[in-house]
């Protein structure tokens, strides 16, 4: 990574006492030990300016109105992720003009071209009505809108341990044998047919073999044949997904596992984190859940995730800067 991990933090609490969209922080996270990764960190300051952020001397006497960043990867294995985000006190009349010059300053990462194209992902719902003013082109649009969940409380989980990478079980009831393992890169063409939204091989196989994500992947494996029967992971932007179980083994408690296991891991990793970066960028574990989703909030609330009231609904939107 090109900047410290201290610079992040200095860059996050420049937002004060405001709350931030776990889906704002979380790719931070992602990239704190990842030498593959470049940020741009831009923040709007109170005289309507956009500053690059490189040091800590950089964040010295600021009061942002919004921030943004472009996290790119050296070897361009993945598309770069942009988020922005405004303090939510922005008077409506000012979010346009606010929005167009962080996705501005975002545009200026992409020096080769002069109108680059951006996916926005996880992007505010309240200001997707205004983009069509603000950028060149919006090429696409999602309709579907998910709401953040978020773990408010790390110790919100059952009281009897996780099952290790490794651990066997069987069902008494229908005598089959599980085995708790992580994701490998030939278990993709299987996870695509589980998952409920598109993935790329190409993702399974970067979530599988990433220094930090791949230590939170979880797969509940039939011991027979090692097939995957139901699957957890950390996304790229440090949300929880990829929850899917093979619909002849529901109901029996494997995604449950899964998650579990991956919340046990996701929780020591923030706990060795939170010892080197106070705070750890103030990251909370979250998920992504579609709007009228109920079975997924219900499964998710026995980890102790709720809805964040502060967050927004969020889509993805593609557009030209």
């Amino acid at each position: 990574m090109n900047v410290t991990s201290s610079v992040l933090s200095a860059f996050i609490n420049l937002a004060g006492s405001n709350a931030i969209p776990q889906s704002f922080i979380g790719p931070l996270c992602s990239i704190i030990h990842d030498n593959n990764a470049i940020v741009h960190l831009f923040v709007l300051n109170n005289d309507e300016n956009v500053k690059l952020i490189k040091t800590m001397q950089d964040t010295k006497n600021l009061i942002a109105n919004g921030l943004s960043y472009v996290i790119e990867r050296k070897d361009k294995s993945n598309e770069p992720t942009t988020r922005c985000w405004l303090i939510p006190t922005t008077p409506e009349t000012k979010v346009p003009a606010r929005i167009a010059l962080l996705l501005q300053a975002a545009a200026h990462t992409a020096k080769a071209e002069p109108h680059p194209y951006f996916t926005l992902s996880n992007f505010d719902v309240s200001y997707a009505a205004v983009i069509n003013g603000v950028v060149k082109e919006v090429v696409w649009s999602s309709d579907e809108e998910y709401a953040i969940h978020e773990q408010v409380d790390l110790d919100a989980m059952p009281a009897h341990d996780s099952h290790p990478v490794g651990h066997v079980w069987a069902d008494p009831k229908t005598l089959d044998v599980y085995v708790m393992d992580t994701i490998k890169e030939n278990d993709a063409q299987r996870l695509l047919e589980l998952a409920t939204v598109d993935y790329d091989p190409e993702y399974i196989a970067f979530l599988a073999n990433h220094a930090v994500l791949s230590q939170f992947t979880r797969v509940v494996r039939l011991q027979k044949t090692g097939q995957v029967l139901s699957s957890c992971v950390i996304h790229r932007d440090f949300s929880l997904g990829m929850v899917s179980t093979d619909p002849d083994y529901l109901r029996r408690g494997l995604a449950n596992q899964a998650v579990f296991a991956t919340l046990d891991a996701l929780h020591a990793y923030i706990r060795s984190q939170q010892e080197k970066i106070p705070g750890f960028l103030r990251y909370r574990p979250y998920s992504l859940i579609k709007v009228d989703n109920e079975p997924s909030v219900r499964m998710m609330g026995k980890f102790g995730f709720q809805a964040a009231f502060d967050a927004p609904l969020v889509k993805w939107i593609g557009v030209v800067v």
